[in-house]
C-alpha cells in the first residue's frame, strides 16, 4: 500500500521522501542530543574523577554554577551559557546533570542537562493561559 502511493506520487514529493530515508539511515542519528538537553564545560576541583553511574547536582551561584555529587563541591562552570542560566533560574536555580566526556588535553569535564526551553514551556501553557493572562494597558505616550 505505501509503495502504490509513492509510486503515484509526483517527482518533487519522491525526492522528498528520498531525503527524509537518507537523514534516517545516518549511523550517527541516535548520537544527536535533543534541544532540550544541553552539555556545559567544568572544572573538576580536588581532582575528582567523574564517572558515568554518577548523578550531579548543579546549583546556581553568583552567575556561574558548582557541580555537586552529595553534599561535596567537585566542580565548577564559571562561564555557561546565558541559555542554562536563564532556564536554570527559572527553576529555582538547581537542576540534574550526567557525566558526558573528559577533554583530554585540558582535563575539563563535560556534563550533560535536560533543561526545557522557553517553547516546551510555552507549548505546555498553550492557548489557555494566553486567554488568561490579564491584560495591562499601555500608558498613554501623550502627558
Amino acid at each position: 500500500m505505501g509503495l502504490a502511493i509513492l509510486t503515484k506520487c509526483s517527482k518533487d514529493v519522491r525526492k522528498q521522501w528520498d531525503g527524509q530515508r537518507i537523514r534516517l539511515s545516518m549511523p550517527g542519528l541516535f548520537t544527536q542530543l535533543a534541544p532540550s538537553i544541553r552539555t556545559l564545560v567544568a572544572t573538576p576541583l580536588n581532582h575528582h574523577s567523574f564517572s558515568p553511574s554518577d548523578r550531579y547536582s548543579l546549583f546556581l551561584r553568583e552567575g556561574r554554577l558548582e557541580v555537586y555529587i552529595g553534599l561535596d563541591l567537585v566542580g565548577i562552570c564559571k562561564d555557561p551559557p546565558r541559555s542554562i542560566l536563564l532556564a536554570t533560574k527559572a527553576i529555582g536555580g538547581r537542576c540534574l546533570g550526567l557525566f558526558h566526556g573528559t577533554r583530554e588535553i585540558s582535563g575539563l569535564v563535560e556534563i550533560t542537562v535536560c533543561l526545557e526551553t522557553q517553547e516546551d514551556v510555552a507549548d505546555k501553557r498553550g492557548e489557555d493561559y494566553e486567554q488568561q493572562r490579564p491584560r495591562v494597558k499601555a500608558r498613554s505616550q501623550n502627558r
